[in-house]
């Protein structure tokens, strides 16, 4: 390829061949959580780095409301399986190996019904919510199962085939995908409302046709804009700690060039809330969009903004409306100058050029934030041009 830079990178990380962390990487969870390995959920112990399909996992902390999210037969009246219309059957194979899910035999009517109490900041109000279970068609009956959203200003709802993952139908919530294939004829479904009112009570509802044979596991009430990794609770909610991720000191500056350079990056972004930042070369470690001082990606609408001591590339939506932005799944590439331009290039595109930089500060530091995966990360240590951002993008 003609425009392919001839400089190599100072440093490359590729999570998504490799699997395992570069020791130039710090990297902290202060809680055991959850990944899909293999078509099995696998559980990481505190401080273990995950690895899926597609490379690094990287999440901000989260907490299930569900205080049963897999015994729903043993839960001492938790789960309210409705008019008794249901036969739960426990001790049934689940996504993780083990024989925690329940079968559940619509013999005619009712539901299986649980609200809870959902606690959440006063500010954004009204917040995103989202609804997530993993399902498994039973061979018999119907293959779909309704999932509503009770609120106190109505309900909202969702349908889905659990034997094919396809999304049969929607209303009140934001449009659903189709259901994350796990393996061994397990789906992951969720829906997500954005206008949840915050410190409010909600529910979660299952509903079948009469004679439908379905298994039912790791059922999860979390607030933000997408699903992340199941957290197992059993009798109480449970929180997920945050993924920190970086590189600093000598292990940073051994390979950072601060007068000019080229990032590149093979990024998984989920649906999430506004002005998350993503992965960042900072001054310092950050997580509010006023004080970001460096280069790095943030969520908010593809192209740029150039400031004294700032540059910043927002991915996938717009960054001022309110509401969370679209996922964004792709190769991203940006060039600096401590004073003069840059580019930025998305999936073989040059979609941004800067054209006052003026970085003024030493950075000191590689962290990575919010939630997302990660492929691959290269650093050039020159400002390639925009073609060969485009290039490197392809």
């Amino acid at each position: 390829m003609s425009n392919y830079p001839t400089v190599r990178p100072s440093i490359t990380l590729d999570f998504q061949k490799s699997k395992q962390l570069d020791p130039r990487i710090s990297f902290s969870r202060s809680s055991s959580a959850t990944y899909v390995e293999g078509g099995v959920v696998k559980y990481a112990d505190e401080h273990q780095a995950r690895f899926e399909k597609e490379g690094l996992l990287i999440e901000e902390s989260r907490t299930n409301y569900v205080e049963y999210s897999y015994d729903l037969n043993n839960s001492g009246g938790y789960w309210i399986n409705r008019f008794g219309q249901w036969t739960m059957t426990g001790s049934q194979p689940a996504p993780d190996g083990t024989n925690t899910a329940v079968q559940l035999v619509n013999n005619g009517g009712g539901n299986l019904y649980r609200q809870v109490a959902f606690q959440t900041a006063a500010s954004p109000n009204p917040t995103s919510v989202t609804w997530s279970f993993f399902a498994k068609y039973g061979g018999s009956g119907s293959n779909e199962i309704r999932i509503l959203c009770n609120q106190q200003s109505g309900t909202n709802e969702a349908d889905f085939n659990v034997e094919t993952g396809v999304l049969v139908s929607s209303s009140g919530v934001e449009t659903p995908e189709n259901g994350t294939y796990i393996g061994n004829g397990w789906y992951r479904f969720s829906i997500t409302d954005i206008n949840v009112a915050a410190s409010t009570s909600i529910g979660m509802n299952f509903q079948t046709q009469g004679g439908t044979n379905i298994l039912l596991w790791g059922v999860q009430i979390e607030s933000g804009s997408s699903s992340t990794s199941y957290i197992p609770t059993s009798g109480s909610t449970s929180t997920r700690a945050a993924d920190v991720c970086k590189i600093t000191g000598d292990n940073f500056s051994s390979w950072f060039n601060q007068n000019e350079g080229s990032l590149a990056v093979d990024i998984n972004v989920p649906k999430q809330d506004q002005g998350r930042q993503i992965l960042s070369i900072l001054e310092f470690p950050t997580t509010s969009i006023n004080s970001f001082r460096g280069i790095g990606i943030n969520q908010g609408s593809i192209g740029g903004s150039d400031y004294v001591n700032r540059m910043v590339w927002w991915l996938g939506g717009s960054r001022h409306t309110s509401g969370p932005v679209v996922p964004y799944e792709g190769k991203f590439a940006q060039s600096f100058e401590a004073v003069g331009t840059g580019g930025l290039a998305v999936n073989g595109s040059i979609t941004y050029n800067a054209t006052n930089l003026n970085k003024n500060l030493t950075l000191t530091g590689l962290f990575a934030n919010s939630t997302f995966t990660c492929k691959r990360i290269s650093f050039y240590p020159e400002r390639l041009t925009n073609a060969q951002l485009e290039a490197i993008t392809l």
